[in-house]
């Protein structure tokens, strides 16, 4: 799942837009950042977001203790929006964890390359610690 969710961050950054929508629309685990021109996600079921979100968290979770935080990082974003505020402090301890590991600086970059600078320093925020909405 991992290898799917690098391959559609890597066609959103060379704009083939439809390729990274297939992989999503293939494997809706995936997490890609909303962006210019993009279209939010069409609204689920809560049940189904709750899903998808437990099941991001968890493979965000498995890649940052196999040592792979710099691909984890979207499944913990992607898993903020649990309806269950229990998951989303569970996804906001996680970026924590891999911010940790992976330095601010790094961290930082790894979100600046896809999320304008409000964005990142919310999650940074969210990273250290700071309350959820």
């Amino acid at each position: 799942m991992a290898c799917a969710q690098q391959l559609a961050l890597a066609a959103t950054r060379a704009g083939a837009d439809a390729v990274a929508a297939e992989l999503t629309r293939r494997w809706p685990v995936i997490w890609l950042p909303a962006g210019p021109g993009r279209a939010p996600e069409a609204p689920r079921d809560p049940g189904a977001d709750a899903e998808l979100a437990g099941r991001r968290r968890q493979l965000g979770a498995d890649l940052t203790d196999a040592g792979r935080p710099d691909e984890a990082i979207w499944f913990a974003v992607g898993s903020l929006g649990a309806p269950d505020q229990k998951y989303a402090r569970s996804a906001a301890t996680l970026l924590g964890r891999q911010r940790a590991v992976l330095g601010a600086d790094v961290f930082a970059a790894q979100l600046a390359a896809y999320l304008g600078s409000e964005v990142v320093d919310y999650l940074i925020a969210v990273a250290a610690g700071s309350d959820l909405p």
